[in-house]
């Protein structure tokens, strides 16, 4: 127990290291184990299919179209693009498995990262174990799915910006931090809330204006160029500056009185075919008319979702509750059976309560919490309008497990005292805290001298 806690409460950066790297070793072979375990046909089962044909569409010189030269806007280009070499070479399978378990063993160091720049070494040895070991992660990051790219991106933002202080300029990390924010909104427009998030943080982040507005230029830059690129190309070829013309479809699948019919117990896709089967036939009609038209049909299945918005406002925000509950209670959707749904409700039932219990606590130190707070309001809010499937909810579970780092590590610390840890004084109050040694680090300080009141 004491090696465990040693270990736990290290703050040497230096020596712990290469636990961060076994961990990253650990994830990475666990992700290719879980996937080889459950075989071939599974991976092509389980998969979304159609960015193959996407891809194919790439491979023939249709650009980020299908096969045929339609759908241009029906996904987003950042999973097209990685699938496309794969599919090229005939190596999706162990190839791109073995590419995201490595995209997934990366989340690892990315969540030591911003667990340690911002609770110190222990919470990122904790941050890191629990990305390492997320039951979810390590059977799901290998599907063919857009899920663990969107994930990453959404990570490395958090990474990017990590450490930054108030007093650094930090151009290049800026400017990183908005590309790779960019490039995660064009694998999933899902996560867009990553956007508002490093804006956020590059407003309130610093005190004096002119390194807010240089900040916030650094961030805008690359979102003007890659977002604002693919909008005016999808506006060239479909006449709409959409980034995808399946979120307004989507908008009714979410808000309609068939969407609960399947969701949460089983996939929103079986919600969806209720949603149809319900029509009227006017507006079966209605939907048959524009049925070659993605931007007409996109347009049309808006208009409903906003009618049954303004004539159901109860139903809505019942649904909207419901919504967020799924993602808050740690419900497993679509669910696996109780023995995978009481795991899952387990874990991370747990990690939303220690994450919970990190921002409370750190509340008044709300600038350094800024992105975090902007990503899970933005995130919650984004599926109180639409849903959020477990695979969808994995976006924010690294930012989770930062703070639920946090936690931790004032509970191994508060048992490092009990079991007579070596102290030295505060920096802050001169007073010998037991259990702690000076490290650097912008928040090490505060965190330390602030264990007794916890």
């Amino acid at each position: 127990m004491r090696i465990i806690l040693r270990i736990l409460t290290s703050r040497d950066r230096a020596t712990s290291r290469p636990w961060v790297t076994g961990l990253v070793v650990l994830a990475f072979v666990a992700r290719i184990a879980a996937r080889l375990w459950s075989g071939e046909s599974e991976f092509l089962r389980g998969s979304y299919g159609f960015y193959l044909s996407l891809a194919r569409g790439l491979l023939d010189g249709h650009g980020f179209c299908g096969p045929d030269g339609d759908a241009c806007a029906f996904r987003l280009p950042v999973y097209t693009a990685w699938v496309a070499p794969f599919e090229a070479t005939g190596t999706l399978y162990p190839g791109l498995v073995m590419a995201q378990a490595a995209l997934g063993a990366s989340m690892v160091w990315m969540a030591w990262r911003a667990a340690a720049a911002r609770f110190g070494v222990t919470a990122g040895l904790a941050a890191a174990t629990l990305t390492a070991v997320s039951p979810y992660a390590v059977v799901h990051d290998t599907a063919l799915q857009d899920s663990v790219m969107a994930n990453v991106l959404v990570a490395g933002t958090l990474a990017a910006i990590a450490g930054i202080g108030p007093r650094e300029r930090a151009s290049v990390r800026v400017l990183l931090a908005g590309s790779v924010a960019a490039l995660a909104v064009l694998t999933t427009a899902r996560v867009a809330f990553v956007l508002p998030a490093v804006g956020v943080w590059a407003l309130v982040s610093v005190h004096d204006w002119p390194t807010r507005l240089q900040r916030s230029f650094l961030v805008m830059v690359p979102v003007m160029v890659l977002v604002g690129g693919w909008t005016l190309r999808t506006n060239r070829l479909i006449g709409s500056p959409v980034l995808t013309t399946e979120s307004d479809t989507s908008l009714w699948f979410a808000n309609n009185p068939a969407t609960f019919s399947s969701f949460p117990r089983r996939s929103i896709d079986r919600s969806a075919v209720q949603s149809y089967a319900i029509l009227t036939d006017a507006k079966r009609a209605a939907l048959e008319a524009v049925a070659d038209d993605r931007v007409a049909y996109a347009r049309l299945t808006r208009s409903w979702a906003f009618e049954y918005i303004r004539s159901q406002p109860v139903a809505t925000l019942r649904g909207a509750a419901r919504k967020v509950w799924v993602v808050v209670a740690a419900e497993l959707s679509p669910a696996r059976g109780w023995l995978l749904q009481s795991g899952y409700g387990v874990f991370f039932g747990t990690v939303h309560l220690l994450a919970a219990w990190a921002l409370w606590r750190d509340r008044r130190q709300w600038r350094q919490d800024a992105p975090a707070w902007a990503l899970l309001t933005g995130f919650l809010a984004i599926t109180a309008v639409y849903w959020a499937h477990t695979s969808h909810k994995s976006a924010i579970d690294v930012p989770l497990f930062v703070y639920a780092g946090g936690t931790i590590a004032r509970l191994a610390r508060r048992a490092s005292d009990e079991t007579g840890g070596a102290g030295a004084p505060c920096p802050v109050t001169g007073e010998e805290v037991p259990g702690w040694q000076a490290a650097p680090g912008p928040d090490a300080d505060d965190v330390a001298c602030d264990m007794k009141t916890m």
